[in-house]
């Protein structure tokens, strides 16, 4: 989804990829249909998948409802040494922010992830439990030129 957004930045070592891609982006129907039906048959199976749409169209409603940059998922290679490609993608990210004066918001369940994005400037503005799951869901945001 985030490559139909034009969302998808790779660092210039080729160690990280971050999804970051702006809310009012939209992909086709078709196009986003054939996504997700590739997403349940090849990846995921459809077990998983059919819960996974559920959550994440609650998490949905949550999102603001005013333009922001979406940091959807960061992926940094394991064996990379010191902050750099991090420190990258956070350049990128806040830059690309900055410069269209937009928030980001992010989502996470993991309390040391929640940490590391209240640490990088970001604030909690929600939250919500799933009852199936033992972590709430944080939602958090950046303001441009915070």
């Amino acid at each position: 989804m985030a490559m139909k957004k034009e969302g998808a930045y790779i660092t210039s070592d080729q160690k990280g990829v971050a999804l970051l891609f702006n809310s009012k982006q939209k992909v086709p129907l078709l196009s986003m249909l054939s996504s997700y039906i590739r997403l349940g048959t090849r990846c995921i199976g459809w077990d998983r998948a059919l819960p996974i749409l559920w959550k994440e169209n609650i998490i949905q409603t949550k999102r603001p409802k005013t333009e922001y940059l979406h940091f959807w998922m960061l992926g940094v290679e394991d064996n990379t040494f010191g902050l750099r490609t991090i420190i990258e993608i956070r350049d990128y990210a806040y830059g690309l922010a900055d410069s269209l004066r937009l928030p980001i918001i992010a989502e996470t369940r993991l309390e040391k992830n929640r940490k590391v994005y209240m640490r990088y400037g970001f604030r909690i503005y929600n939250t919500w439990k799933p009852k199936s799951e033992a972590n709430e869901v944080s939602f958090l945001i950046r303001d441009p030129n915070s």
